[in-house]
């Protein structure tokens, strides 16, 4: 079984470790990110000349090392509203959602302030592919409200410092959890040491429950239905 980290702004390859690289679109792709496991979206910060990044995005979307389709999202944080409106977002985020149908690919999810939204979109879109909330930082309500609606929820280093953060994580399946570095330089495994010591179990068995994770999410094929999630 190897560690998983699920979103990662560090290109990284370690042998007992995959690594999902956060590839953020833009004008060509370099030989490295060919090479490594990653993700390609449009995060709801740049949404600019987003029609021209979307026509990127669907061929980067189909390299053989694509594995989702993100980060994308809402964020309703005032200063990202005032360049974006809700409904300009949604309109963006929901393009992106009907590629990861198209692709079958998961998809992982940027959100701020913006989880009602979020739950409204997906069951209107009826999406059957795999939805991840990355970076999740909330309380446990919040948790439950997500999984309750067929989420995956993926924790960052907050984990260590935020209690709250902390209570959720212990309060949901352990069938529901990924782990993540996002943008800082953290080794994961320092990360599933904690988790593990958190909520009580062998890091063993965290490893290689959340490895069993990831292959659910990401080895899905056209058997999945939509009852399936």
């Amino acid at each position: 079984m190897k560690f998983i980290d699920i979103h990662t702004h560090q290109k990284k390859q370690n042998n007992d470790t995959i690594h999902i690289y956060n590839c953020i679109v833009k004008n060509e792709m370099s030989k490295l990110e060919k090479k490594i496991n990653f993700s390609a979206g449009i995060h709801p910060w740049f949404l600019d000349d987003f029609n021209e990044k979307f026509k990127k995005l669907i061929k980067f979307s189909k390299e053989k090392n694509c594995i989702a389709i993100g980060e994308c999202g809402l964020d309703y944080q005032k200063k990202y509203l005032e360049k974006f409106s809700k409904k300009k977002q949604i309109e963006y985020f929901e393009k992106q959602i009907l590629l990861a149908e198209k692709t079958k690919k998961p998809l992982i999810v940027h959100s701020v302030k913006s989880i009602d939204d979020v739950i409204k979109i997906k069951k209107e879109n009826n999406s059957f592919v795999p939805w991840i909330i990355h970076g999740f930082t909330k309380n446990k309500q919040t948790a439950k409200q997500l999984i309750d609606n067929g989420f995956y929820l993926s924790f960052g280093t907050k984990l260590f410092s935020n209690i709250k953060n902390q209570e959720a994580l212990k309060s949901i399946p352990i069938n529901r959890i990924l782990l993540e570095t996002d943008d800082s330089h953290t080794d994961i495994k320092d990360l599933y040491k904690f988790v593990a010591k958190l909520i009580g179990i062998n890091i063993s068995d965290l490893v290689n429950q959340i490895y069993n994770n990831f292959n659910l999410i990401f080895n899905f094929t056209s058997k999945y239905t939509r009852q399936t999630h």
